[in-house]
């Protein structure tokens, strides 16, 4: 069994824990520790990637796996360029935060939060495969060098670092300067999908049109109406300023930051946490004493710190179920989706790396609680099966589907144009870039996701669990015209999110 497997079933398992506390035993000296920050729209396949370059004895990830994992192991036989089979490497991936955590510290070379691989209140949850399982707690502060987290050696973002600006700025932090931009080497690796994510409250057969989204994530429509004549609650899942996926929404639907004005709307349109109708703050914004918002009183925004967050809001809306969550600013806010009797409309913005991840299968292979719904028309895409669906329970009915899908078809040919060229990046003259071993690991991950080879549909169980996010980039690799084993697109944006698609140079 290859790992990778393992290794994302232990990451989405509760498990059953056990009560032993033991630190993971991590040696002290002799081993490289490569910690890489930013985006979560990526987890999956990176995860993946980073899984199998190593043969791993211990994962480890935080008390929400969404925002810290850990892969502790040996480099494998000839999998990463220029570095010893054997050689000992810890892989810490920070998702907490999203694409602007890849950017912004790495510049600045600021410590961040990490999980604490050596904290002997670890709790060992399992062992699968000779592969112990960790919980460990977080350790530092987040910009503090004074504190006991780590600098970034690299960082992972949906959208190049010059998107990060303004309204994509993380809280907290100000924009980096050209200057600062100007140290930072980043470079596309591939193309990846961003879908209109709802909740199955939202009947398949309603037509969301660009616009229609427009309204619905930025208040300029404070219901459903707009959508689909009801005046039903509204409830959007998004991503906290600072998220790559979040960026990528404020482009798609604003042209910002390529433009200060869009279609006769601002650069600030998009809706913030404050501007719920239900939210009450008069409490202390604490685990014990959370602020408070009552989606049944109409618009509701939740900013989430991940794309993890943002799923768990759907599901939540879908089963009126409570959803506790932190904000940016290190607040907590319980959003009382209990006060519904009845599955609440909900939408957000998710990469479609996530669509191994919407929660309990049905049958057919189609998700419960919430799916990918078509740009500009009608109809559900199950994104794992790649077939149309306008039935709730995901039966294929393609008769009434209408708008562009989220497919992988789509997004080679350029007709689903909802797509970002994701990038890794370093600072020049880092630490991290003079240690070889991490130099070499940071070029074969980057090579590694960028092969079309590991997007390909027959190596999907070992490699890449979600083949179907991804198209290569046309100017890294020539087209075969044989999608299913080799998908690359037809058009490219060159790293370069404001240019318009086009033939690679």
């Amino acid at each position: 069994m290859q790992f990778s497997k393992i290794a994302l079933s232990v990451a989405l398992a509760v498990g059953a824990v056990s009560a032993n506390a033991a630190a993971p035993g991590i040696p002290g000296t002799g081993v490289t520790v490569i910690y890489v920050s930013g985006a979560s729209g990526t987890d999956s396949f990176l995860g993946s990637i980073a899984s199998n370059l190593l043969t791993v004895s211990k994962y480890i990830k935080s008390a929400s796996a969404s925002d810290y994992q850990a892969w502790y192991g040996t480099a494998k036989a000839g999998a990463i360029s220029n570095v010893a089979t054997g050689t000992q490497i810890l892989f810490i991936k920070r998702s907490k935060g999203g694409s602007a955590f890849g950017i912004g510290p790495l510049a600045r070379q600021q410590k961040l939060a990490v999980v604490d691989y050596t904290s002997a209140s670890c709790t060992l949850d399992s062992t699968v495969s000779g592969v112990e399982n960790y919980t460990c707690p977080v350790v530092g502060t987040d910009f503090d060098n004074a504190s006991a987290g780590l600098v970034p050696d690299f960082g992972v973002s949906d959208v190049e670092p010059a998107m990060f600006g303004g309204i994509n700025t993380e809280f907290g932090q100000t924009a980096l300067t050209a200057a600062e931009l100007s140290t930072l080497v980043a470079k596309p690796w591939a193309q990846l999908a961003e879908g209109v994510a709802v909740t199955m409250a939202v009947p398949t057969s309603t037509v969301i049109t660009r616009t229609g989204l427009r309204n619905l994530m930025t208040k300029a429509s404070s219901d459903w109406s707009y959508v689909d004549g009801t005046t039903d609650p509204l409830v959007v899942c998004r991503r906290a300023p600072g998220s790559g996926t979040q960026s990528a929404f404020n482009w798609y639907n604003t042209n910002f930051p390529c433009t200060s004005a869009y279609n006769g709307y601002g650069s600030t349109i998009v809706a913030k946490s404050s501007d719920s109708l239900g939210l009450n703050t008069s409490t202390a914004g604490t685990s014990l004493d959370p602020y408070l918002v009552d989606p049944t009183q109409g618009y509701a925004v939740i900013e989430n710190n991940s794309s993890g967050d943002v799923r768990a809001c759907l599901s939540n809306a879908q089963t009126h179920t409570d959803f506790t969550h932190t904000l940016a600013n290190g607040k907590v806010e319980k959003v009382q989706f209990s006060l519904s009797s009845t599955p609440m409309k909900a939408i957000g913005v998710l990469s479609a790396d996530s669509y191994n991840k919407t929660g309990a299968a049905a049958a057919n292979g189609y998700k419960t609680n919430w799916y990918f719904h078509n740009i500009d028309g009608a109809g559900a895409f199950d994104v794992t099966n790649q077939v149309a669906s306008m039935d709730a329970t995901g039966a294929t009915v393609t008769a009434g589907s209408s708008g562009i899908a989220p497919s992988r078809d789509n997004i080679i040919s350029g007709a689903y144009d909802f797509v970002v060229e994701p990038t890794m990046q370093y600072k020049t003259g880092s630490a991290a870039v003079g240690n070889a071993t991490k130099l070499n690991f940071f070029n074969t991950l980057q090579s590694k996701l960028g092969d079309p080879t590991n997007m390909s549909n027959v190596v999907s169980s070992s490699i890449n669990p979600v083949p179907y996010a991804y198209s290569a980039l046309p100017q890294l690799y020539a087209s075969t015209n044989t999608p299913a084993t080799f998908p690359v697109s037809v058009n490219s944006r060159e790293g370069n999110t404001c240019s318009l698609m086009h033939p690679a140079f």
